[in-house]
């Protein structure tokens, strides 16, 4: 059985679904993996499928549902933010799964009992609601640590010991600027000028908390901006200072290993940088609840004042005391991480297509393949000419190269992979599936 897996931003997603694309492979299923614009071309052209939906979006999503639906496709939902929510869960409830989205797809694959419980009242139908954890945090325990092992290694060796800062100031330092944000999240949130001035109030803080880190402490800082945010704000910020590097490249997970320690304001980062065994800081002058998410916070050393963030990276104590069994507890309540998510999810998709019970499934025909290179071709020029910056920003690290090597390391994590294979299509979409002339 096909099924169909978008990719938006591969610095967090492409790692975890090659991975889960290679075990559901190991299953029978023929996974296409590809960003958006090809995978939109797979749901109108196939029949029979299983779509891996990544976030509901008020008005769009919509069209894309009526598509599947038309063509006999199963929608099943994995949000690549179902978790992290302000303090009332109204993006939770509102935003990301209201009503009509819970009552269109089919299945609906939650991150915690937290959210089952939040939603549990929102959906007619019970057993649409399946808790399943995120595949994404499944590679932050132990076992996978090696497969960053030669990046981290990579990173110290280039800048020694640094601190690193992560930025989520999407909403007031956006990449397509503040119309966008106003126009595209305007009908989302009712407040969201407010909302998008406590972020360019949240940019200005970080800076000057950057700078004093440099001057007070001589440290050496790497600064990742969100994928969404204009990385150029915080390049001629500190375009004079040698400390200082902004970099925006690969998956954040070595470069969180490879740090002292990481400072976030309220970013899901926090959370990858529990899992893999460090405590990040979390600094928010002039808290409003009711715009910070409260779960990674709770989970940081927290600080509101520049000079104590200054104060504490000073003395900062032995960071691996500092993960305690009680953030591990809370944070399982939201990220179920002590499952094996990937096993969960894809058990949980095969059983979905045993019942299912699809009677035969598309393949790409000559024309279909040449639309897709077609397709390619624009999509190449557009990078060239710089016509899309922030899906070039999203999708820097999803090449050929990336997944040839991810490939390979998980072949060796799980020799059972080693009878899959993997075919590039165009640039930026795979077909994974099971290799019948494996010996």
């Amino acid at each position: 059985m096909n099924i169909i897996l978008p990719l938006e931003t591969a610095s967090r997603e492409l790692h975890y679904k090659i991975h889960l694309c290679q075990t559901l492979s190991s299953y029978g299923f023929k996974c296409y993996l590809g960003r958006k614009a090809y995978t939109e071309y797979l749901i109108k052209n196939m029949r029979n499928y299983i779509y891996l939906d990544k976030g509901y979006h008020k008005g769009f999503s919509e069209k894309t549902y009526q598509v599947i639906k038309k063509n006999n496709g199963l929608i099943v939902s994995l949000d690549e933010e179902g978790a992290i929510d302000y303090k009332n869960n109204t993006t939770l409830l509102n935003v990301r799964y209201p009503k009509e989205m819970l009552n269109s797809v089919d299945y609906t694959f939650l991150w915690g009992k937290y959210q089952f419980n939040l939603l549990d009242e929102n959906i007619k139908h019970k057993k649409k609601l399946y808790v399943t954890g995120h595949p994404r945090f499944t590679l932050l325990k132990q076992p996978y640590h090696h497969l960053y092992e030669n990046e981290v290694n990579n990173i110290k060796a280039k800048f020694g010991k640094f601190v690193l800062v992560n930025t989520n100031m999407g909403k007031g330092n956006n990449i397509r600027g503040h119309k966008f944000i106003i126009d595209n999240y305007g009908k989302k949130y009712s407040d969201i000028e407010a909302i998008a001035k406590y972020n360019k109030d949240k940019v200005k803080h970080f800076i000057s908390l950057i700078k004093e880190i440099s001057n007070k402490l001589n440290k050496r800082i790497v600064v990742r901006p969100h994928p969404e945010e204009a990385s150029h704000t915080y390049s001629r910020a500190f375009k004079d200072d040698k400390n200082i590097s902004v970099i925006f490249e690969g998956l954040v997970i070595p470069w969180i290993l490879a740090s002292e320690v990481m400072i976030h304001a309220d970013c899901t980062t926090a959370i990858e940088s529990v899992f893999l065994g460090k405590k990040p800081i979390s600094f928010i002058p002039n808290h409003n609840p009711a715009y910070v998410s409260p779960v990674p916070v709770k989970v940081s050393s927290q600080f509101d004042c520049k000079n104590k963030v200054v104060e504490y990276i000073r003395n900062m104590p032995d960071k691996a005391d500092l993960i305690t069994k009680d953030d591990i507890t809370y944070l399982e309540n939201y990220f179920s991480h002590s499952k094996n998510s990937i096993k969960a999810v894809t058990e949980r998709l095969n059983a979905i297509r045993l019942a299912a019970d699809f009677r035969y499934h598309s393949r790409l025909s000559f024309s279909d393949l040449f639309k897709l290179y077609l397709k390619s071709l624009k999509l190449s020029s557009d990078y060239i000419l710089d016509r899309n910056r922030l899906s070039k920003n999203k999708l820097n690290t999803f090449n050929d190269a990336e997944v040839r090597k991810m490939c390979h390391l998980f072949n060796q994590t799980n020799t059972e992979f080693r009878k899959n294979k993997v075919t590039k299509i165009v640039e930026k979409l795979y077909l994974f599936e099971r290799d019948n002339n494996f010996k």
